[in-house]
């Protein structure tokens, strides 16, 4: 077409800007939703643009949107992105799902309010002006500050008629208690699941979708305030949780679940398409050509998450069949499924009597589990709360015998391997935790302190019975600290070392006593700080990666600073630190959207990936006997991808939604990887991958046991296109750190 240039797309500012966030691809798809209504302007307001992936039976589109207050989008804003698990408690068969993560709840409901109608307004002020009335204080505020983040609505079909749940998760169960007895007529059911029919004027309180339903009844369950629509919904609900039947315990909608939904996210869209056709429900996707015929889509998904001033945008579309276990399951050695999605990361734990490695995680229930290293269950115990930091082992009788350490928001937890708590905990802190505990044996004697930062602005230190220190003064801080706080031995004199959000340096003794008054600061926010001790002041270093000006800084004791540029763009990306190359001294790990790195301390790159359509989440540097390996966890696919030392992908590691464990699991000299996908954790083998030559003649040289049958055309190694018959076949194990043969694989 032949367009003036203000004419021209390409002189755009809404199509320019997203294409520069969305990078080079090989295929791009740009929106322009002002002009179309493929997608709803209640989602899509403005402009999109995504590059995709198709496979057999899936398309998914990963890319950028921007919104206006027309969007739901626009209403998750500046609020944090979460894994959304709350769905997993709901009924089984939704046709719909919609959920939000929020860090600030009166800011998403405020701008929510611009959205509705004149009547909801009104209906809503009225409501909570008469709920503070009834309560004699702001009970408005209590009950936003109450909601633990998530905020579900699921639709299902029942009898013929749409029905709603409304799930809010929520910290404490009582105040929701007392807001439902204020909002109710009357009380209904029994002590186990007490139910509220709702007074009609509170039937809109805490909906964010653009649905009409009205909530007519209400409940609390130990972590979730519930809404119901009708009684029958009700009655579903009721009848699904006694029996059992939700969705976590549905291993079809879990497998897409843990593929599509439990990504890192502000906004989540999940749509049923087979029931929704049953159900005569209008899709999120307004197609004609898709919804009519008749086997085109099973299962849809959006999940939306703010970045920069944008959203970046993931939708799904398949027509999968269901994965069988064995698919799931063929490269592992074993594999145990939770009662609901886990939620941490495994942790080892050594068993005093066999000396044998065992496993303990948390699931979405808080229940904690202690499993043995071939996947069989060994006792699995419900806390209060989720688990924050990692879970150590501990002696804290010095007599042999492990328990488990840990802190959760408001407590600090030691469980010894029967599962019981060891007398006296949990110990309840100060404050809530803001940064996880930090466990420190100063001596190697098992003298252990613990260290923790509270909500107060105060660090704390504790000994192993969860006793404050004698003579430790806790440490004022400016701000709050999430960071751990690092010991260093220097010279004569001890250093615990930390940061806060605002980027202030803490350097104090053994008993809190301020010993570097540090005027360089760090950048906000920083998720990873290494010390690399010295002999002395000057040459121990704070060294912590500047992602949005891509500089590495060396911060000194004696508060000395320096700064070194790094050549690639890093904004938004994540830092850890490990031995990369073989001058024993630590190199960092530097990934995030569509990248891994890693940097030698003087900025030298020494690996780099690219992979356009992953998001790192967590790297880590693996050495098994023959090889070195990267694996990221690419939170947006889903997987663990195993990355060569030439930067090369060499396999991924699927149906993973967590940071992976990976260690000497049975103590043979092999490595092993655990995997956590949805409910359900694996084990397998982190192998040495093999070039495979094919050979169309006889080879000259003695093949001995290395020669294999003629393999005819019909069976192809696994994933190969199919082949003409060659007489042999040679397998070699490559040592890929020699520079000719890692040239060969490339």
């Amino acid at each position: 077409m032949e367009l003036n240039p203000n004419e021209s797309l390409a002189k755009h500012k809404a199509y320019t800007d997203l294409v520069k966030e969305n990078g080079e691809q090989s295929t791009q798809v740009y929106f322009n939703h002002t002009s179309i209504n493929l997608f709803p302007r209640t989602i899509f307001s403005q402009q999109s643009i995504f590059s995709l992936d198709v496979k057999l039976n899936e398309i998914t589109f990963t890319g950028y949107s921007n919104a206006d207050s027309l969007s739901l989008f626009n209403s998750v804003k500046n609020q944090e992105a979460e894994s959304i698990q709350s769905f997993a408690s709901l009924p089984n068969n939704p046709d719909i799902i919609e959920a939000v993560t929020l860090s600030d709840v009166n800011l998403f409901y405020k701008t929510v309010e611009k959205q509705q109608s004149d009547k909801t307004i009104e209906l809503n002020t009225n409501a909570w002006q008469l709920l503070n009335d009834s309560a004699l204080y702001n009970i408005k505020a209590e009950s936003f500050e109450n909601i633990d983040k998530e905020i579900v609505s699921a639709t299902y079909v029942l009898n013929n008629v749409t029905s709603h749940i409304l799930s809010i998760r929520i910290k404490d169960a009582e105040k929701s208690e007392v807001l439902l007895k204020l909002m109710s007529d009357s009380i209904l059911g029994n002590l186990d699941l007490k139910t509220y029919k709702l007074n009609t004027s509170f039937e809109k309180l805490f909906s964010f979708t653009a649905s009409d339903f009205k909530n007519e009844y209400a409940c609390v369950t130990e972590n979730q305030l519930l809404f119901f629509s009708n009684k029958t919904v009700l009655d579903y609900y009721q009848q699904s949780s006694a029996g059992s039947q939700l969705l976590g315990k549905n291993s079809s909608f879990m497998d897409y679940a843990n593929d599509n939904l439990s990504l890192e996210c502000n906004y989540l869209y999940y749509e049923n398409a087979e029931l929704m056709k049953a159900h005569n429900l209008i899709s999120i996707i307004n197609s004609e050509e898709l919804w009519m015929s008749e086997h085109a889509l099973s299962q849809l998904s959006l999940t939306a998450k703010n970045y920069k001033n944008n959203l970046q945008v993931r939708i799904n579309a398949n027509h999968a069949q269901p994965k069988s276990a064995v698919s799931n399951s063929s490269s592992a050695l074993w594999a145990f499924k939770a009662d609901s999605a886990i939620t941490t990361s495994a942790h080892v734990f050594v068993n005093h009597l066999t000396q044998e490695n065992e496993l303990c995680f948390q699931d979405e229930l808080n229940q904690v589990y202690l499993i043995n290293s071939t996947g069989n269950l060994i006792w699995k115990k419900k806390i209060s709360e989720s688990i924050k930091s990692n879970i150590y082992t501990v002696d804290i009788f010095k007599n042999g015998k492990f328990q488990m350490l840990f802190n959760t928001e408001n407590y600090l937890h030691l469980i010894d391997r029967n599962g019981n708590y060891v007398q006296g905990f949990p110990v309840k802190l100060p404050a809530k935790a803001t940064s996880n505990i930090s466990l420190l044996d100063y001596e190697g004697n098992k003298d252990y302190r613990i260290f923790l930062a509270c909500a107060d602005k105060r660090i704390y230190n504790f000994n192993l019975y969860g006793v404050k220190t004698e003579g430790f003064v806790p440490v004022k801080t400016d701000a709050i600290v999430n960071l751990p706080i690092i010991f260093a031995h220097v010279g004569a004199s001890d250093y615990l070392i930390t940061a806060d959000i605002a980027g202030n340096l803490y350097g104090f003794s053994r008993k809190g006593e301020g010993r570097i008054d540090f005027k360089n600061k760090v950048i906000e926010n920083l998720d990873h700080l290494y010390v690399l001790a010295g002999n002395n002041l000057d040459n121990t270093k704070l060294i912590y990666v500047d992602d949005k000006n891509n500089l590495l800084n060396k911060i000194s004791l004696a508060d000395k600073k320096e700064a070194l540029k790094i050549g690639d763009e890093l904004n938004g990306f994540k830092t850890s630190f490990a031995l990369v190359n073989d001058d024993s001294q630590s190199d960092i790990l530097v990934y995030g959207n569509g990248a891994l790195y890693a940097y030698d301390l003087f900025t030298s790159k020494l690996v780099e990936y690219f992979n356009e359509l992953a998001v790192y989440d967590d790297a880590q540097m693996v050495q098994t006997s023959d090889n070195t390996w990267f694996l990221g966890f690419d939170k947006t696919g889903q997987k663990i991808d195993v990355i060569n030392t030439s930067g090369k992908l060499a396999t991924s590691l699927p149906n993973s939604n967590q940071k992976p464990l990976i260690n000497n699991l049975y103590k043979n000299g092999k490595t092993y990887v655990l995997l956590i996908g949805g409910n359900k954790i694996t084990c397998q083998e982190l192998k040495n991958y093999f070039l495979v030559l094919f050979l169309e003649k006889e080879p000259k040289f003695n093949a001995n046991s290395t020669t294999c049958p003629k393999i005819p055309p019909s069976t192809p190694p696994t994933g190969a296109a199919p082949l003409p018959t060659y007489d042999r076949c040679m397998k070699f194990n490559l040592n890929l750190s020699s520079a000719p043969l890692r040239a060969l694989v490339n």
